[in-house]
Protein backbone atom coordinates (compact mmCIF):
# COMPACT_ATOMS: atom_id res chain seq x y z
CA UNK A 1 0.00 0.00 0.00
CA UNK A 2 2.96 2.39 0.61
CA UNK A 3 2.95 2.52 -3.27
CA UNK A 4 -0.05 4.78 -3.58
CA UNK A 5 1.51 7.19 -0.93
CA UNK A 6 3.36 9.48 -2.85
CA UNK A 7 0.35 9.86 -5.08
CA UNK A 8 -2.11 10.27 -1.81
CA UNK A 9 -0.34 13.07 -0.64
CA UNK A 10 -0.53 14.63 -3.60
CA UNK A 11 -4.45 14.59 -3.96
CA UNK A 12 -4.65 15.12 -0.22
CA UNK A 13 -2.16 18.50 -0.07
CA UNK A 14 -5.49 20.74 -0.63
CA UNK A 15 -7.04 19.21 2.06
CA UNK A 16 -4.25 18.68 4.75
CA UNK A 17 -2.91 22.07 6.07
CA UNK A 18 -3.80 20.97 9.56
CA UNK A 19 -7.29 19.82 10.64
CA UNK A 20 -8.88 23.17 11.88
CA UNK A 21 -8.81 24.57 8.35
CA UNK A 22 -10.45 20.95 7.12
CA UNK A 23 -13.21 21.74 9.58
CA UNK A 24 -13.50 25.25 9.25
CA UNK A 25 -15.77 27.39 7.27
CA UNK A 26 -12.46 29.26 5.96
CA UNK A 27 -11.10 26.52 4.39
CA UNK A 28 -10.85 26.38 0.70
CA UNK A 29 -8.53 23.97 -1.54
CA UNK A 30 -8.21 25.69 -4.34
CA UNK A 31 -7.19 24.71 -8.17
CA UNK A 32 -6.22 21.65 -9.51
CA UNK A 33 -2.37 21.55 -10.21
CA UNK A 34 -1.29 20.37 -13.52
CA UNK A 35 -0.71 16.81 -14.76
CA UNK A 36 2.71 17.49 -15.04
CA UNK A 37 3.18 18.36 -12.07
CA UNK A 38 2.36 15.34 -10.12
CA UNK A 39 4.31 12.66 -9.44
CA UNK A 40 4.63 9.27 -10.70
CA UNK A 41 1.89 6.54 -9.21
CA UNK A 42 4.80 3.45 -8.27
CA UNK A 43 2.46 0.87 -9.70
CA UNK A 44 4.09 -1.57 -12.37
CA UNK A 45 0.91 -2.30 -14.08
CA UNK A 46 -0.72 0.17 -16.18
CA UNK A 47 -4.25 -1.82 -15.08
CA UNK A 48 -4.28 -1.44 -11.43
CA UNK A 49 -7.79 -0.28 -11.17
CA UNK A 50 -6.78 2.06 -8.06
CA UNK A 51 -4.34 4.15 -10.23
CA UNK A 52 -6.90 4.59 -13.07
CA UNK A 53 -9.55 5.97 -10.89
CA UNK A 54 -6.64 7.93 -8.93
CA UNK A 55 -6.11 9.26 -12.60
CA UNK A 56 -9.42 9.99 -13.92
CA UNK A 57 -10.10 11.52 -10.34
CA UNK A 58 -7.12 14.13 -10.79
CA UNK A 59 -8.69 15.43 -13.78
CA UNK A 60 -11.67 16.77 -12.57
CA UNK A 61 -10.78 20.53 -11.52
CA UNK A 62 -11.97 21.55 -8.52
CA UNK A 63 -15.14 23.67 -7.34
CA UNK A 64 -15.02 26.81 -5.82
CA UNK A 65 -17.26 28.60 -3.52
CA UNK A 66 -19.55 30.39 -6.25
CA UNK A 67 -19.25 27.04 -8.17
CA UNK A 68 -20.85 24.93 -5.51
CA UNK A 69 -23.12 27.52 -4.94
CA UNK A 70 -24.07 27.47 -8.76
CA UNK A 71 -24.33 23.52 -8.76
CA UNK A 72 -26.77 23.55 -5.23
CA UNK A 73 -28.80 26.38 -7.40
CA UNK A 74 -29.18 23.71 -10.83
CA UNK A 75 -29.90 20.78 -8.20
CA UNK A 76 -32.55 22.80 -6.28
CA UNK A 77 -34.22 24.48 -9.55
CA UNK A 78 -34.11 20.66 -11.37
CA UNK A 79 -35.90 19.47 -7.93
CA UNK A 80 -38.68 21.87 -8.14
CA UNK A 81 -39.78 21.36 -11.55
CA UNK A 82 -39.71 17.41 -10.79
CA UNK A 83 -42.04 18.71 -7.69
CA UNK A 84 -43.84 21.51 -9.64
CA UNK A 85 -44.96 18.81 -12.50
CA UNK A 86 -45.29 15.31 -10.22
CA UNK A 87 -47.65 17.28 -7.72
CA UNK A 88 -49.85 19.46 -9.96
CA UNK A 89 -51.09 16.46 -11.57
CA UNK A 90 -54.41 15.25 -10.02
CA UNK A 91 -53.74 10.88 -9.26
CA UNK A 92 -50.62 12.04 -7.85
CA UNK A 93 -52.06 14.24 -5.59
CA UNK A 94 -54.82 11.68 -5.09
CA UNK A 95 -51.91 8.63 -4.21
CA UNK A 96 -50.26 11.11 -2.05
CA UNK A 97 -52.98 11.98 -0.02
CA UNK A 98 -54.10 8.52 0.41
CA UNK A 99 -50.62 7.50 1.33
CA UNK A 100 -51.20 10.18 4.12
CA UNK A 101 -54.26 8.72 5.47
CA UNK A 102 -53.08 5.20 5.17
CA UNK A 103 -50.08 6.85 7.86
CA UNK A 104 -52.38 8.26 10.28
CA UNK A 105 -54.01 4.63 10.49
CA UNK A 106 -51.07 3.16 11.69
CA UNK A 107 -50.83 1.14 8.07
CA UNK A 108 -47.56 2.17 7.52
CA UNK A 109 -44.93 3.80 9.18
CA UNK A 110 -44.22 7.45 8.68
CA UNK A 111 -40.03 6.64 8.94
CA UNK A 112 -40.25 5.62 5.34
CA UNK A 113 -42.28 8.46 3.91
CA UNK A 114 -40.68 11.28 5.59
CA UNK A 115 -37.13 12.47 6.44
CA UNK A 116 -36.13 12.58 10.06
CA UNK A 117 -33.10 13.70 11.58
CA UNK A 118 -30.84 11.00 13.06
CA UNK A 119 -30.97 13.48 16.75
CA UNK A 120 -34.47 13.96 16.65
CA UNK A 121 -36.21 12.50 19.95
CA UNK A 122 -39.42 10.80 20.23
CA UNK A 123 -41.04 13.64 20.97
CA UNK A 124 -39.31 15.59 18.04
CA UNK A 125 -40.82 12.28 16.25
CA UNK A 126 -44.12 13.06 17.33
CA UNK A 127 -44.15 16.63 16.38
CA UNK A 128 -43.05 15.77 12.93
CA UNK A 129 -46.01 13.40 12.58
CA UNK A 130 -48.42 15.34 13.43
CA UNK A 131 -47.34 18.19 10.94
CA UNK A 132 -47.66 15.74 8.19
CA UNK A 133 -50.97 14.72 8.93
CA UNK A 134 -51.97 18.36 9.24
CA UNK A 135 -49.84 19.25 5.93
CA UNK A 136 -51.49 16.26 3.93
CA UNK A 137 -55.33 17.78 5.63
CA UNK A 138 -54.54 20.87 4.09
CA UNK A 139 -53.74 19.69 0.78
CA UNK A 140 -56.48 17.68 0.56
CA UNK A 141 -58.64 20.72 1.05
CA UNK A 142 -56.67 22.26 -1.19
CA UNK A 143 -57.56 19.66 -3.78
CA UNK A 144 -60.86 19.34 -3.47
CA UNK A 145 -60.75 23.19 -4.08
CA UNK A 146 -58.93 22.89 -7.23
CA UNK A 147 -61.69 20.54 -8.35
CA UNK A 148 -64.71 22.99 -7.86
CA UNK A 149 -62.50 25.51 -9.79
CA UNK A 150 -61.79 23.60 -12.67
CA UNK A 151 -65.58 22.88 -12.80
CA UNK A 152 -66.50 26.26 -12.99
CA UNK A 153 -64.27 26.69 -15.69
CA UNK A 154 -66.19 24.11 -17.52
CA UNK A 155 -68.73 25.31 -16.84
CA UNK A 156 -68.18 29.01 -18.42
CA UNK A 157 -65.62 27.80 -21.25
CA UNK A 158 -68.49 27.12 -23.90
CA UNK A 159 -68.52 31.09 -23.55
CA UNK A 160 -65.39 31.31 -25.46
CA UNK A 161 -65.91 29.50 -28.97
CA UNK A 162 -63.55 30.04 -32.20
CA UNK A 163 -67.28 30.28 -33.59
CA UNK A 164 -67.64 33.04 -31.74
CA UNK A 165 -67.54 37.28 -32.16
CA UNK A 166 -64.47 38.82 -30.99
CA UNK A 167 -66.70 40.48 -28.19
CA UNK A 168 -68.04 36.96 -26.47
CA UNK A 169 -64.80 35.88 -26.97
CA UNK A 170 -63.07 38.83 -25.33
CA UNK A 171 -65.94 38.41 -22.41
CA UNK A 172 -64.91 34.74 -21.84
CA UNK A 173 -61.53 35.47 -21.48
CA UNK A 174 -62.50 38.13 -18.52
CA UNK A 175 -64.44 35.15 -16.92
CA UNK A 176 -61.66 32.75 -17.12
CA UNK A 177 -58.72 35.08 -16.38
CA UNK A 178 -59.66 34.99 -12.53
CA UNK A 179 -60.18 31.61 -12.15
CA UNK A 180 -57.23 30.82 -14.41
CA UNK A 181 -55.13 32.94 -11.67
CA UNK A 182 -56.86 31.66 -8.65
CA UNK A 183 -55.89 27.92 -9.86
CA UNK A 184 -52.26 29.19 -10.39
CA UNK A 185 -52.24 30.11 -6.73
CA UNK A 186 -54.08 27.11 -5.86
CA UNK A 187 -51.18 25.06 -7.49
CA UNK A 188 -48.26 26.87 -5.99
CA UNK A 189 -49.93 26.22 -2.40
CA UNK A 190 -50.52 22.61 -2.88
CA UNK A 191 -47.16 22.66 -4.29
CA UNK A 192 -45.65 24.90 -1.37
CA UNK A 193 -47.51 22.43 1.58
CA UNK A 194 -45.80 19.17 -0.45
CA UNK A 195 -42.24 20.82 -0.32
CA UNK A 196 -42.90 21.02 3.55
CA UNK A 197 -43.63 17.37 4.17
CA UNK A 198 -40.03 16.40 3.31
CA UNK A 199 -40.82 13.64 1.85
CA UNK A 200 -37.57 11.07 1.27
CA UNK A 201 -36.05 10.63 -2.47
CA UNK A 202 -37.38 6.85 -2.26
CA UNK A 203 -41.18 8.00 -2.59
CA UNK A 204 -40.65 11.37 -4.79
CA UNK A 205 -39.12 8.56 -7.08
CA UNK A 206 -41.71 6.03 -6.65
CA UNK A 207 -44.50 8.70 -7.79
CA UNK A 208 -42.23 9.25 -10.47
CA UNK A 209 -41.81 6.32 -12.08
CA UNK A 210 -45.46 5.86 -11.02
CA UNK A 211 -45.99 9.04 -14.13
CA UNK A 212 -43.90 6.92 -16.35
CA UNK A 213 -44.77 3.59 -16.08
CA UNK A 214 -48.91 5.43 -16.31
CA UNK A 215 -47.79 6.75 -20.15
CA UNK A 216 -46.07 3.81 -21.42
CA UNK A 217 -49.53 2.18 -21.00
CA UNK A 218 -51.13 4.85 -22.74
CA UNK A 219 -48.83 4.90 -25.50
CA UNK A 220 -48.84 1.53 -25.68
CA UNK A 221 -52.85 1.95 -26.21
CA UNK A 222 -52.58 4.58 -28.60
CA UNK A 223 -49.93 2.69 -30.99
CA UNK A 224 -52.72 -0.83 -31.56
CA UNK A 225 -55.35 2.08 -31.92
CA UNK A 226 -52.82 3.88 -34.66
CA UNK A 227 -52.31 0.46 -36.03
CA UNK A 228 -55.60 -0.71 -35.94
CA UNK A 229 -57.26 2.19 -37.44
CA UNK A 230 -56.00 1.54 -40.74
CA UNK A 231 -57.56 -1.70 -41.13
CA UNK A 232 -60.82 -0.68 -39.44
CA UNK A 233 -62.40 0.85 -42.75
CA UNK A 234 -62.32 -2.66 -44.28
CA UNK A 235 -62.62 -4.91 -41.55
CA UNK A 236 -65.79 -4.62 -39.02
CA UNK A 237 -63.88 -6.34 -36.38
CA UNK A 238 -60.48 -4.16 -36.30
CA UNK A 239 -63.53 -0.99 -35.96
CA UNK A 240 -65.22 -2.80 -33.19
CA UNK A 241 -61.45 -3.21 -31.37
CA UNK A 242 -60.76 0.62 -31.96
CA UNK A 243 -63.85 1.19 -30.33
CA UNK A 244 -63.33 -0.66 -27.47
CA UNK A 245 -59.57 0.74 -27.41
CA UNK A 246 -60.50 3.99 -27.42
CA UNK A 247 -63.00 3.23 -24.74
CA UNK A 248 -60.27 2.12 -22.75
CA UNK A 249 -57.66 4.93 -22.64
CA UNK A 250 -60.74 7.40 -22.44
CA UNK A 251 -61.31 5.27 -19.46
CA UNK A 252 -57.71 5.48 -18.40
CA UNK A 253 -57.89 9.31 -19.19
CA UNK A 254 -60.34 9.81 -16.41
CA UNK A 255 -58.66 8.18 -14.32
CA UNK A 256 -55.62 10.22 -14.84
CA UNK A 257 -58.38 13.21 -14.52
CA UNK A 258 -56.43 14.29 -17.80
CA UNK A 259 -55.69 13.95 -21.58
CA UNK A 260 -52.89 11.43 -22.62
CA UNK A 261 -51.07 14.80 -24.63
CA UNK A 262 -50.83 17.06 -21.22
CA UNK A 263 -49.26 14.06 -19.68
CA UNK A 264 -47.16 13.65 -22.30
CA UNK A 265 -45.37 17.04 -21.59
CA UNK A 266 -45.45 16.53 -17.95
CA UNK A 267 -43.31 13.37 -18.45
CA UNK A 268 -41.02 15.58 -20.97
CA UNK A 269 -40.83 18.22 -18.11
CA UNK A 270 -40.35 16.12 -15.44
CA UNK A 271 -37.70 14.26 -17.41
CA UNK A 272 -35.65 17.33 -17.91
CA UNK A 273 -36.24 18.19 -14.37
CA UNK A 274 -34.79 14.66 -13.04
CA UNK A 275 -31.54 15.00 -15.94
CA UNK A 276 -30.99 18.35 -14.13
CA UNK A 277 -30.55 17.17 -10.52
CA UNK A 278 -28.90 14.02 -11.88
CA UNK A 279 -25.90 16.32 -14.18
CA UNK A 280 -25.67 18.75 -11.51
CA UNK A 281 -25.06 16.00 -8.11
CA UNK A 282 -22.97 14.39 -10.48
CA UNK A 283 -20.54 17.25 -10.93
CA UNK A 284 -20.81 18.23 -7.41
CA UNK A 285 -19.65 14.75 -6.42
CA UNK A 286 -16.83 14.12 -9.48
CA UNK A 287 -15.27 17.40 -8.27
CA UNK A 288 -15.09 15.97 -4.63
CA UNK A 289 -13.55 12.94 -5.01
CA UNK A 290 -9.94 14.03 -4.17
CA UNK A 291 -11.82 15.05 -0.51
CA UNK A 292 -12.90 11.47 -0.18
CA UNK A 293 -9.28 10.19 -0.65
CA UNK A 294 -7.54 12.65 1.44
CA UNK A 295 -9.59 11.33 4.35
CA UNK A 296 -9.57 7.53 3.31
CA UNK A 297 -5.66 7.47 3.29
CA UNK A 298 -6.08 8.11 7.23
CA UNK A 299 -7.56 4.71 7.43
CA UNK A 300 -5.29 2.55 6.12
CA UNK A 301 -4.61 -0.58 7.90
CA UNK A 302 -7.40 -0.73 10.20
CA UNK A 303 -9.08 -3.70 8.56
CA UNK A 304 -10.11 -2.73 5.12
CA UNK A 305 -8.48 -1.81 1.75
CA UNK A 306 -7.96 1.21 0.30
CA UNK A 307 -10.05 0.26 -2.31
CA UNK A 308 -12.87 -0.33 0.01
CA UNK A 309 -12.20 3.23 2.40
CA UNK A 310 -12.73 5.22 -0.77
CA UNK A 311 -15.95 3.41 -1.93
CA UNK A 312 -17.16 3.76 1.85
CA UNK A 313 -16.44 7.00 2.09
CA UNK A 314 -17.90 8.13 -1.80
CA UNK A 315 -20.78 7.16 -0.69
CA UNK A 316 -20.83 9.62 2.41
CA UNK A 317 -20.01 12.11 -0.05
CA UNK A 318 -23.15 11.28 -1.73
CA UNK A 319 -24.98 11.62 1.27
CA UNK A 320 -23.87 14.92 1.92
CA UNK A 321 -24.32 16.30 -1.93
CA UNK A 322 -27.81 14.83 -1.31
CA UNK A 323 -27.89 16.67 2.07
CA UNK A 324 -26.59 19.89 1.64
CA UNK A 325 -28.10 23.14 1.72
CA UNK A 326 -25.64 25.96 0.25
CA UNK A 327 -28.74 28.59 2.29
CA UNK A 328 -26.47 28.25 5.20
CA UNK A 329 -23.49 29.78 3.88
CA UNK A 330 -20.91 27.11 5.11
CA UNK A 331 -18.49 25.39 2.25
CA UNK A 332 -19.64 22.15 1.11
CA UNK A 333 -16.06 20.28 2.04
CA UNK A 334 -16.39 21.32 5.79
CA UNK A 335 -19.92 19.49 5.45
CA UNK A 336 -19.05 16.83 3.97
CA UNK A 337 -16.37 15.96 6.05
CA UNK A 338 -18.55 14.79 8.83
CA UNK A 339 -20.34 12.53 6.21
CA UNK A 340 -17.39 10.81 4.53
CA UNK A 341 -15.56 10.53 8.26
CA UNK A 342 -18.79 8.71 9.62
CA UNK A 343 -19.36 6.22 6.39
CA UNK A 344 -16.12 5.28 6.56
CA UNK A 345 -15.53 4.57 10.32
CA UNK A 346 -18.89 2.87 10.71
CA UNK A 347 -17.81 0.99 7.62
CA UNK A 348 -14.47 -0.09 9.61
CA UNK A 349 -16.78 -0.60 13.01
CA UNK A 350 -19.12 -3.17 10.85
CA UNK A 351 -16.33 -4.69 8.10
CA UNK A 352 -13.19 -5.18 9.51
CA UNK A 353 -13.38 -7.43 11.95
CA UNK A 354 -13.13 -11.28 11.86
CA UNK A 355 -15.65 -11.42 13.93
CA UNK A 356 -18.39 -8.60 13.45
CA UNK A 357 -19.43 -6.07 16.92
CA UNK A 358 -21.94 -3.95 16.31
CA UNK A 359 -21.60 -0.36 15.74
CA UNK A 360 -22.59 1.19 19.01
CA UNK A 361 -20.95 -1.53 20.98
CA UNK A 362 -17.73 -0.34 18.66
CA UNK A 363 -18.44 2.92 20.40
CA UNK A 364 -18.30 2.20 23.75
CA UNK A 365 -14.95 0.39 22.70
CA UNK A 366 -13.08 3.29 21.16
CA UNK A 367 -14.60 5.28 24.33
CA UNK A 368 -12.69 2.65 26.70
CA UNK A 369 -9.38 1.96 24.93
CA UNK A 370 -9.43 6.29 24.95
CA UNK A 371 -9.66 6.69 28.09
CA UNK A 372 -6.98 4.07 28.83
CA UNK A 373 -4.71 5.86 26.85
CA UNK A 374 -5.30 9.14 29.16
CA UNK A 375 -4.86 7.23 31.98
CA UNK A 376 -1.69 5.66 30.94
CA UNK A 377 -0.09 9.41 30.14
CA UNK A 378 -1.35 10.75 33.59
CA UNK A 379 -0.53 7.89 36.17
CA UNK A 380 2.62 6.10 34.09
CA UNK A 381 0.72 2.23 34.29
CA UNK A 382 -1.54 0.52 32.75
CA UNK A 383 -4.89 1.60 34.65
CA UNK A 384 -7.35 -0.93 35.77
CA UNK A 385 -10.80 -1.53 34.90
CA UNK A 386 -12.05 -0.23 37.94
CA UNK A 387 -10.12 2.92 37.39
CA UNK A 388 -11.50 3.06 33.64
CA UNK A 389 -14.91 2.29 34.88
CA UNK A 390 -15.02 5.34 37.37
CA UNK A 391 -14.04 7.75 35.10
CA UNK A 392 -16.68 6.92 32.18
CA UNK A 393 -19.01 6.04 35.15
CA UNK A 394 -19.94 2.86 33.75
CA UNK A 395 -19.87 -0.78 35.57
CA UNK A 396 -16.86 -2.19 36.09
CA UNK A 397 -17.92 -5.22 35.08
CA UNK A 398 -19.03 -3.91 31.66
CA UNK A 399 -15.72 -3.11 30.90
CA UNK A 400 -14.29 -6.46 31.76
CA UNK A 401 -16.52 -7.66 29.15
CA UNK A 402 -15.99 -4.86 26.60
CA UNK A 403 -12.18 -5.41 27.10
CA UNK A 404 -12.58 -9.47 26.66
CA UNK A 405 -14.39 -9.04 23.08
CA UNK A 406 -12.19 -6.48 21.82
CA UNK A 407 -9.21 -8.73 21.69
CA UNK A 408 -8.23 -9.20 17.87
CA UNK A 409 -8.92 -13.19 17.31
CA UNK A 410 -5.74 -14.89 16.04
CA UNK A 411 -5.54 -17.82 13.94
CA UNK A 412 -3.90 -20.71 14.80
CA UNK A 413 -2.21 -21.13 11.72
CA UNK A 414 0.49 -18.43 13.09
CA UNK A 415 3.66 -19.59 12.98
CA UNK A 416 5.42 -20.10 16.07
CA UNK A 417 9.49 -19.56 16.26
CA UNK A 418 11.75 -20.48 13.44
CA UNK A 419 10.59 -24.42 12.95
CA UNK A 420 7.62 -25.49 11.09
CA UNK A 421 5.61 -25.07 14.59
CA UNK A 422 2.13 -23.42 14.42
CA UNK A 423 -0.06 -21.96 17.27
CA UNK A 424 -2.48 -24.62 16.95
CA UNK A 425 0.96 -26.83 18.13
CA UNK A 426 0.65 -25.32 22.29
CA UNK A 427 -2.61 -25.32 22.47
CA UNK A 428 -3.79 -28.02 25.33
CA UNK A 429 -6.62 -30.12 24.29
CA UNK A 430 -8.79 -30.46 27.18
CA UNK A 431 -10.91 -32.88 26.39
CA UNK A 432 -7.98 -35.60 26.51
CA UNK A 433 -6.65 -36.90 29.48
CA UNK A 434 -3.07 -36.93 30.60
CA UNK A 435 -0.91 -39.43 30.57
CA UNK A 436 -1.15 -40.31 34.10
CA UNK A 437 -4.83 -39.92 33.92
CA UNK A 438 -4.97 -42.31 31.11
CA UNK A 439 -2.53 -44.82 33.13
CA UNK A 440 -5.11 -44.72 35.82
CA UNK A 441 -8.14 -45.04 33.87
CA UNK A 442 -6.88 -47.66 31.70
CA UNK A 443 -5.86 -49.38 34.87
CA UNK A 444 -9.79 -49.03 36.74
CA UNK A 445 -11.06 -50.54 33.67
CA UNK A 446 -9.09 -53.70 33.70
CA UNK A 447 -9.82 -54.02 37.06
CA UNK A 448 -13.93 -53.38 36.76
CA UNK A 449 -13.32 -55.77 34.19
CA UNK A 450 -12.10 -58.11 36.31
CA UNK A 451 -13.76 -57.70 39.26
CA UNK A 452 -17.46 -57.83 37.15
CA UNK A 453 -16.09 -61.29 35.38
CA UNK A 454 -15.92 -63.04 38.42
CA UNK A 455 -19.66 -62.74 39.21
CA UNK A 456 -22.76 -64.83 36.88
CA UNK A 457 -22.66 -64.23 33.08
CA UNK A 458 -26.68 -62.94 33.62
CA UNK A 459 -25.35 -60.73 36.80
CA UNK A 460 -22.39 -58.98 35.00
CA UNK A 461 -24.87 -58.37 32.41
CA UNK A 462 -27.57 -56.83 33.74
CA UNK A 463 -24.83 -54.99 36.05
CA UNK A 464 -23.11 -53.66 33.14
CA UNK A 465 -26.27 -52.77 31.16
CA UNK A 466 -28.10 -50.89 34.23
CA UNK A 467 -24.54 -48.95 34.99
CA UNK A 468 -23.61 -48.25 31.65
CA UNK A 469 -20.63 -49.80 31.56
CA UNK A 470 -18.92 -50.87 28.38
CA UNK A 471 -22.40 -49.45 27.10
CA UNK A 472 -23.62 -46.51 25.45
CA UNK A 473 -25.60 -45.52 28.17
CA UNK A 474 -27.28 -46.98 31.08
CA UNK A 475 -30.45 -48.87 30.85
CA UNK A 476 -33.30 -48.82 32.96
CA UNK A 477 -35.21 -51.83 35.13
CA UNK A 478 -37.75 -52.00 32.40
CA UNK A 479 -35.28 -51.91 29.48
CA UNK A 480 -33.23 -54.91 30.95
CA UNK A 481 -36.19 -56.74 31.73
CA UNK A 482 -37.30 -56.76 27.85
CA UNK A 483 -34.12 -57.64 27.06
CA UNK A 484 -34.29 -60.79 29.06
CA UNK A 485 -37.81 -61.41 28.96
CA UNK A 486 -38.48 -61.27 32.94
CA UNK A 487 -39.84 -58.53 34.84
CA UNK A 488 -38.72 -55.80 36.26
CA UNK A 489 -38.82 -56.82 39.89
CA UNK A 490 -36.96 -59.76 39.00
CA UNK A 491 -34.44 -57.50 37.37
CA UNK A 492 -34.38 -55.41 40.80
CA UNK A 493 -33.73 -58.56 42.72
CA UNK A 494 -30.46 -59.99 40.92
CA UNK A 495 -28.95 -56.11 40.61
CA UNK A 496 -28.74 -56.44 44.27
CA UNK A 497 -27.62 -59.66 44.89
CA UNK A 498 -24.89 -58.99 42.44
CA UNK A 499 -24.33 -55.33 43.96
CA UNK A 500 -24.24 -57.61 47.69
CA UNK A 501 -21.23 -59.48 46.19
CA UNK A 502 -19.36 -56.50 44.79
CA UNK A 503 -19.16 -55.18 48.35
CA UNK A 504 -17.65 -58.76 49.41
CA UNK A 505 -14.10 -57.49 50.52
CA UNK A 506 -12.56 -60.00 48.75
CA UNK A 507 -13.61 -57.88 45.12
CA UNK A 508 -13.95 -54.23 46.96
CA UNK A 509 -10.43 -54.74 47.83
CA UNK A 510 -9.39 -53.74 44.13
CA UNK A 511 -10.95 -50.48 44.03
CA UNK A 512 -11.01 -48.79 47.31
CA UNK A 513 -7.33 -47.61 46.32
CA UNK A 514 -9.28 -45.56 43.62
CA UNK A 515 -11.75 -44.03 45.90
CA UNK A 516 -9.52 -42.81 47.98
CA UNK A 517 -7.03 -41.41 45.39
CA UNK A 518 -10.17 -39.39 44.03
Amino acid sequence: MKQYFDYFDYLGTEYEKNEHELLSDSYIYDKAVEDEERPALLIETEKDPVRIYLKEMSSVPLLTREGEIEIAKKMEGGKTKTYRVLFSLPFVLKKLIVLGKICRRGEAPLTEIIQFNDEETAEDLHLESERFFRLTKEIDALNKKRKGYLKRLKDISPTVSPAGSPRSQKAGMRNRHPLIKTLEQNRNQIIEKVRQLRLKDDVITAFSEELKKSINELDILQKRISGLSKRAKSSREAAKDVRLLNQNLEAKELIFEMQSSEMRKAVKVLLEGEQEVFDARKNMIEANLRLVVSIAKRYLSRGLSFSDLIQEGNSGLMRAVDKFEYQRGYKFSTYATWWIRQAITRALADQSRTIRIPVHMVETMNRITKMARELLQVTGKEPTSAEIAEKLHMPAGKVDAILKISKEPVSLETPVGEEDSHLRDFIEDKAMLSPLDFVIHDDLRKKVDKILGSLPPKEEKIIRKRFGIGEDMPLTLEEVGLEFDVTRERIRQIEVKAIRKLKHPSRSKWLREFIERS
